[in-house]
């Protein structure tokens, strides 16, 4: 056999092994979609120099997360989600109302349990301008969140999760106003495959 001839059978067995962990990953995957009510929360903030009281920020956030199977019971995940927050807040002098609408990339490491339950964590990664006013040679464009995330499945294709998102990113304070640094979520998920 020539030197060629090898290297393009060795071609072709990778590519039948890669196949075939590609239709493995497939099967063992699953595509849900995911619909959560969120209630932030964070320490005083202060705007011009004046302290924010009854800050109150309720949103919810719709996405799908694709779930991938690694080894027995341990998967990776990642969603895509839209983020919707109404905030309202006071100063002595005001009283203002905000909203937000921002992207959000989840890349999370999970664990199915017995019975019925999976746990997982990882990050969240979010826009933390506007999608008009992101430019790559400004700061603070993207916040990202430490999550811990666990579900409990009802049904075979119905479960509800409980979710907490920290704040890591070092951002101005005053983007903290408008779009909380911390959040906890509770939401149902359906199982699409």
């Amino acid at each position: 056999m020539t030197p060629q001839k090898i290297t393009k059978d060795l071609k072709h067995l990778i590519c039948a092994i890669l196949l075939l962990f590609t239709l493995n990953i497939s099967a063992q995957s699953h595509l849900q979609l995911e619909a959560n009510f969120l209630v932030g929360f964070q320490s005083q903030k202060e705007l011009n120099q004046r302290e924010l009281t009854n800050s109150q920020h309720l949103g919810f956030l719709i996405g799908a997360n694709w779930q991938i199977m690694l080894y027995k019971r341990i998967y990776i995940e990642t969603g895509v989600y839209g983020k919707f927050v109404q905030g309202q807040s006071e100063t002595e002098l005001a009283c203002f109302t905000s909203k937000l609408i921002s992207a959000q990339l989840a890349l999370l490491i999970g664990f199915k349990g017995t019975n019925k339950w999976q746990y997982s964590g990882g990050l969240i990664f979010e826009n933390n301008r506007d999608f008009e006013d992101m430019n790559i040679n400004q700061p603070f464009n993207l916040r990202y969140y430490a999550s811990a995330k666990t579900c409990y499945q009802i049904k075979s294709k119905l479960g509800i999760s409980l979710s907490a998102n920290f704040n890591l990113a070092k951002i101005p304070k005053s983007y903290l106003i408008i779009n909380p640094a911390n959040y906890a979520s509770l939401g149902v998920i359906y199982k699409l495959i």
